[in-house]
């Protein structure tokens, strides 16, 4: 297919994001994954909820056919709604079996109807996607000698689903327009989701919703399995409100401020430190960015104020931050120093695709007692070394490569007709600054995965388009040439590689 048709104008979508149909769709599937979930011998009585949450995930399907925004806000719901972990002794979960055969259905059957207009449409051949699919060839290998093969095989199944489904969402974005409005229906299925939560805490069992951490504080996680992933849920959504900002109408900022603020209060139960230090720093950099010296001089006001704080509650801030082990950062780095001497001895082909957590069961391990003997589920708490750990050293440098090529090419070109930047920094560096500190850039999972891969693919299409804008600019001078100098001038293009053969590279 042509790079033309490839960046012909969007067609406008039918119809605006329904909001309340939105929750009420989003309740009947949360509340027929109870009954998934809720393996008593009273699960019958939950058999409407059941249906009810078919029929609506039926609507939901053929909603996403008509319109990849559809796509893009339920597959932010669904991933988060089908991590539920509900067992307590009042309400009995069900095997993590069920829940994942669950979750993988129903992201297969929203996912089908886009990946052969994806494959169609050209863009998984093109730059960075070609790149990312060449990455997905080889953690597809690695199950040939994964550790746990069938953990293996699952994941990547999902992320290859999912990834060529977003691409064909990201493969209608042609302007400034488009880019935001996925977004906002990003924000759309995280808004479900927050809210959700935020009912959990009087709806659903205090055993449930709060789990004591190890240095005595009740910490908040709602109806999903760590507290951590609602920090994680509070970077991504803060990070798309804010991005949905100057474009929303009064009423519609009303909505966002509600829903930022709802959520950074549950990331404060859920004591996310993490969480807030990335979103801090993504929010550095864009003040910085942005109002340039009146940027500085807000930052400075924080700074001042925050070591106000400080001083006039030392004592309660510094027991807060301090709690815990934290001149290991709370058991990392006894984890990573582990993880470094698995990663040495294979540093080229690594263990197998996202089972990091396998290594654990080596005897040589230091640490037996603790959240490290769930197998693959087992986190080392740091998404490059994961990744190390996954495919190995030289895979990981090709993620690095096409993930951070497209950010750098948009703040040194100095082009940015989909004005993206602000992307770049409110959503892309506060992802792969948590990544340093838990696994939260995966590859097209979970809310993190999601908005980082929107945001990547976004910008890497625009790059694309820059390059491909100056190609066609480059030809049409070059046939106002006379034919002596035009033939020179394509001898130079030619020898110095930016002929059009390098347009989509």
């Amino acid at each position: 297919m042509e790079t033309a048709d490839l960046f012909r104008p969007i067609e406008k979508p039918h119809g605006r994001p329904a909001g309340f149909a939105l929750l009420i769709l989003a309740a009947a599937i949360a509340l027929a994954a109870v009954c998934v979930l809720s393996a008593s011998a009273n699960g019958w009585r939950l058999a409407p909820l059941a249906a009810a949450g078919l029929a609506a995930l039926l609507w939901l399907f053929k909603r996403t056919t008509r319109d990849s925004g559809w796509l893009v806000c339920a597959l932010v719901a669904v991933e988060l709604l089908a991590s539920a972990n509900l067992s307590s002794q009042e309400l009995q979960g069900g095997s993590d079996a069920a829940r994942t055969a669950t979750r993988y259905v129903v992201i297969a059957l929203l996912c089908a109807p886009a990946i052969p207009r994806a494959l169609r449409s050209g863009i998984l051949a093109q730059g960075g996607f070609r790149l990312y699919c060449l990455y997905l060839a080889w953690a597809a290998v690695t199950i040939l000698y994964s550790l746990v093969p069938v953990f293996s095989a699952g994941r990547l199944a999902l992320s290859v689903v999912m990834f060529v489904a977003l691409s064909d969402a990201v493969a209608q974005v042609k302007s400034e327009r488009d880019a935001s409005r996925l977004i906002r229906w990003f924000a759309g299925g995280s808004a479900v989701v927050v809210a959700l939560l935020a009912a959990s805490i009087v709806a659903l069992p205090h055993g449930v919703v709060w789990v004591l951490d190890p240095s005595g504080i009740q910490r908040f996680r709602g109806f999903l399995p760590s507290p951590n992933q609602i920090g994680a849920l509070m970077v991504t959504t803060t990070a798309a409100g804010f991005l949905c900002w100057g474009r929303a109408s009064w009423l519609e900022r009303i909505g966002f401020l509600l829903l930022i603020a709802t959520v950074v209060g549950l990331a404060l139960l859920a004591d996310s430190r993490s969480s807030f230090v990335a979103l801090g720093a993504g929010s550095v950099s864009y003040l910085l960015w942005r109002y340039r010296l009146r940027g500085l001089v807000i930052c400075l006001a924080l700074a001042l104020g925050l070591a106000g704080a400080v001083a006039l509650h030392g004592r309660g801030l510094g027991a807060y931050a301090t709690r815990g082990n934290v001149t290991t950062l709370t058991g990392r780095t006894d984890v990573w120093s582990f993880a470094i001497s698995q990663i040495e001895e294979s540093p080229i082909l690594g263990y197998g695709y996202e089972v990091e957590g396998a290594i654990y069961q080596s005897r040589y391990f230091p640490l037996w007692w603790g959240p490290w003997d769930e197998g693959p589920y087992s986190s080392i708490h740091n998404g490059y070394l994961a990744r190390m750990v996954g495919v190995g050293i030289p895979a990981t440098l090709l993620w690095l490569f096409f993930m951070l090529r497209p950010i750098v090419f948009v703040f040194r070109s100095g082009d940015d007709p989909w004005a993206l930047r602000p992307i770049a920094l409110l959503a892309i560096i506060p992802i792969l600054l948590e990544n340093m500190a838990e696994t939260a850039a995966g590859d097209c999972r979970n809310c993190t995965g999601i908005l980082l891969f929107l945001a990547w693919a976004m910008l890497e299409r625009q790059r694309m388009f820059v390059l491909e804008r100056a190609v066609r600019e480059r030809a049409l001078a070059h046939a106002r040439l006379p034919r002596a100098v035009a033939a020179l001038s394509s001898i130079a293009l030619l020898a110095s590689g930016h002929g059009p053969a390098g347009a989509n590279g």
